[in-house]
């Protein structure tokens, strides 16, 4: 496994994490309150968030060719955040 394959794996971990989170999160009556949109359409972009992280996965594993420009790999990343944020309306922060 090379070095980059080993860098997108821990990327791809962090994504899972993330998910598996979010998931079980999103089962709390109080938070479904926080998104603007209907709960379908959540579980609609959760469903493509998990079908992007999987994809991204088979592609570091089985077909590492992808990875020798792997900058390309954060515009997805950074629309998924994007749409996130968007879901909950805005970023609030006691900060």
């Amino acid at each position: 496994m090379t070095e980059r394959q080993q860098r997108q794996l821990v990327i791809i971990a962090y994504w899972w994490a993330g998910l598996a989170f979010v998931l079980l999160w999103f089962q709390f009556p109080y938070v479904r309150n926080l998104f603007q949109q209907p709960p379908p359409s959540l579980y609609l972009f959760y469903a493509l968030a998990v079908a992007y992280v999987a994809l991204r996965n088979a592609l570091v594993l089985w077909m590492p060719r992808w990875l020798e420009r792997d900058h390309w790999l954060l515009v997805p990343d950074m629309l998924l955040l994007a749409v996130r944020v968007y879901f909950t309306g805005v970023i609030q922060s006691v900060l």
